[in-house]
């Protein structure tokens, strides 16, 4: 018969030391073990002890119920100062583990020499509250690596500044930085992870950070767990502020997510290359089926340092991005920050659903000296909408105003788009280099409204603090909605006398439909307009003041109007609503604007703009463009819906052109059979080319339309023998 473990208890400082040159061990097996008020394990080899070939013994715990650490008892097995050779390892497991109020796990090297490893198994959870921590470290003047933090247990907990680290520590007043390779993090949990909380004004959360002047690359932090609940400024990073390259994160669980900031310091998961740093970010990599990240709580790879940032991987099934506080929206960033110096990575998502609100952002953009990264996104829908004072939500991969770089591209693929209340994706350039390119393939695209100066839109722009060109917009869907002052807009704004370009517009659509002063615009403020190119197979609208744009010199300067090719099956538009496509100059010559199209309706081309719906490549004071437009019949047709000829009506031709109106009561049939391809003889009666059954004429309607009475709006344009297009309603 086995009996049962009991418990082993020490409290009041109580100490069980084995620290020495080499080889000492603690083995413990017990029910429960409890170190209390600052109680001690020590293992490890001592100050000035040890060779370079001296191996620490382990700590081993073996508990069938709960190891508790509180009141800052401790477990330490590490390489003092001073010292040789390398740590043991502290091995625990337990049913419950513990740790509360300051207590801690320490496998750390201060000398020459590797630090140990912490393995921690708990069938049911593990609990670090109240400033409690798991060091694996490099401290300051330590030579060696550290160990790794692998931890498998139901559910974790790190509460008020509660820390696991695997740190390459920085300078100290009585020491130097550490150098080394820093351990790794891998962390198993089967239900729920939890991060939450500031303690002693240190942060809860897992780090693999290289610190100040430190040598060594950060080690990985690698997560696995059925949930992750991050926040109240709460953190996963592996950054580096010395001199090396930070270590990946990699997490996979069943939902992700991330809330809130304070004082300016975010929740989230950070791989950045901070102040003073030299080296990469490491990259971040995430997959779940929920990730939600709200109140500016962030996921970054950026770069404050000479580095380049980190790239973000993201595989989810839904994510929502939501919220901004002060300078911080809750989302991705892959930037390079103010006084960074190198590229921003890239990021990559793959979702079902993509919703960004209230000013949250996905942003590889440029505030430094280097390129911004590329955004590629793959979803089956994308929602982007709002905007808090400047900031929209949105994709930006810019080059902003102190930026000198070019700004990455960003690659969107989705069935539905929606862009919405100052909303925006933008390459655009405000510093010294070029904006980049964006590329949309879509079924469906919707943009839609406006909110102080900024429109919803797609945006390449190349502002008036820039030294750059923008760049290019090449969109391929089914239905393009450009609605309420939104816009797509390769412009350059530079005001300044000079060569520099205007982007290009490339939209292959069936239906593309502008209303209330949506835009496509290419212009130029200083310099030669852009090209527009819209390949459309059904139909182009333009309503209420909507236009089409590549004008030059919009500043009253020099430069030639762009071109604009537009061949689409109909172009329509409203005569009164002003609606207009130009390729205008002040000083220059005027652009090209060419149309293919079977009707255009509504809109003319005229030598100047009018408050008509035109169609304009006029110069102030330079030579006017060509205007050349391809129709059937050759010319635009205005005024399509004529009024009927007061002669009668010729049944015939009725017949064979139109449809047959049948009366209520008597019902009637249609029927072509010729003459069977016999000539008729003479005295024969002739045979109508259009034989009928009963036809009932149309009874004249004695009432006219006034002023006020429904309009029967056209469904379609049909052409008539003579081959004149008439927009009607189809006859039932």
């Amino acid at each position: 018969m086995r009996l049962p473990w009991a418990d082993i208890s020490l409290r009041n400082g109580a100490e069980i030391n084995v620290r020495g040159t080499d080889s000492g061990s603690i083995k413990m097996s017990a029910r429960n073990v409890n170190l209390t008020e600052g109680s001690i394990l020590r293992a490890g080899i001592d100050r000035g002890l040890g060779t370079l070939n001296s191996k620490a013994g382990d700590i081993i715990i073996n508990a069938t119920g709960t190891t508790t650490l509180a009141d800052r008892s401790f477990i330490a097995n590490v390489v003092q100062p001073r010292a040789f050779g390398n740590a043991g390892d502290i091995n625990i497991t337990t049913g419950s583990l513990i740790f509360r109020d300051g207590s801690l796990l320490n496998v750390s090297t201060f000398g020459q020499g590797d630090g140990g490893s912490v393995f921690a198994q708990a069938d049911d959870s593990i609990s670090l509250s109240n400033s409690s921590y798991i060091f694996s470290n490099v401290e300051s003047g330590g030579v060696g690596n550290g160990g790794n933090v692998d931890i498998t247990s139901g559910s974790l907990s790190l509460i008020n500044g509660s820390q696991i680290q695997t740190i390459i520590r920085g300078a100290s007043t009585t020491a130097p930085a550490g150098r080394g390779k820093a351990g790794n993090a891998n962390i198993n949990v089967r239900d729920d992870f939890t991060l939450s909380g500031v303690g002693n004004n240190f942060s809860s959360g897992v780090f693999g950070i290289i610190g100040s002047q430190a040598e060594g690359n950060g080690g990985n932090i690698d997560i696995k767990a059925g949930s992750i609940f991050l926040n109240d400024r709460a953190t996963i990073q592996a950054s580096t502020f010395g001199k090396g390259n930070g270590g990946n994160v990699i997490v996979n669980a069943r939902t992700i997510s991330f809330d809130g900031t304070q004082n300016n310091f975010s929740s989230g998961i950070f791989s950045n290359v901070g102040q003073g740093g030299i080296g990469n970010a490491g990259d971040i990599n995430i997959t779940t089926d929920s990730l939600s990240i709200t109140n500016a709580a962030q996921i970054a790879a950026a770069t404050f340092g000479k580095g380049n940032g980190g790239n973000v991987i993201v595989n989810a099934r839904t994510i929502s991005f939501d919220g901004r506080q002060n300078n911080f929206g809750s989302g991705i960033v892959s930037n390079v920050e103010k006084g960074g110096i190198g590229n921003a990575g890239d990021i990559n998502i793959t979702t079902d659903s993509l919703s960004i609100t209230n000013a949250a952002q996905i942003a590889a953009a440029t505030f430094g000296k280097g390129n911004g990264g590329n955004v590629m996104v793959n979803a089956r829908t994308i929602s982007f909408d709002g905007r808090q004072n400047n900031f929209g939500s949105g994709i930006f991969s810019n080059v902003e105003k102190e930026g000198v770089g070019k700004a990455g591209d960003i690659n969107i693929t989705t069935d539905s788009l929606s862009i919405t209340n100052a909303a925006q994706i933008a390459a655009a350039t405000f510093g010294q280099g070029n904006g980049g390119n964006v590329m949309v393939k879509a079924r469906t695209i919707s943009l839609d409204g406006r909110q102080n100066n900024f429109g919803s839109g797609i945006v390449t722009n190349a502002e008036s603090t820039s030294g750059g060109n923008p760049g290019d917009i090449s969109i391929a869907t089914r239905l393009l909605s450009v609605n309420n002052a939104a816009g797509i807009s390769a412009a350059n704004r530079t005001s300044s006398e000079s060569t520099e370009q205007v982007g290009n517009i490339n939209i292959n659509s069936a239906t593309v439909s502008l209303d209330n002063q949506g835009s496509l615009s290419a212009e130029s403020a200083s310099g030669n307009g852009g090209n527009i190119n819209l390949q459309i197979r059904d139909l182009l609208l333009l309503r209420r003041g909507s236009e089409i744009s590549t004008n030059a010199g919009t500043d009253q300067k020099g430069g030639d109007g762009g071109n604009i090719d537009i061949n689409s099956k109909f172009l329509i538009a409203i005569p009164q609503e002003n609606s207009d496509i130009t390729a205008n100059a002040f000083r220059g010559r005027g652009g090209n604007v060419q149309i293919i199209s079977q009707g255009i309706f509504g809109i003319e081309p005229r030598p100047q703009e009018t408050d008509k719906s035109d169609i304009t490549a006029s110069s102030d004071l330079g030579i006017a463009g060509n205007i050349n437009v391809v129709t059937p019949d050759n010319s635009a047709i205005q005024n399509s819906l004529t009024e009927l000829q007061q002669n009668p009506i010729d049944t015939n031709a009725l017949i064979a052109n139109s449809c047959i109106a049948r009366s209520s009561k008597v019902e009637g049939t249609f029927m072509i059979i010729g003459s069977g391809g016999l000539p008729n003889r003479p005295g024969d009666a002739f045979v109508s080319p259009y034989p009928t059954g009963t036809v009932q004429g149309v009874t004249p309607s004695t009432l006219s339309w006034k002023k006020g009475d429904p309009i029967i709006e056209p469904t379609g344009v049909y052409r008539l023998a003579n081959g004149q297009l008439v927009m009607s309603r189809e006859c039932l």
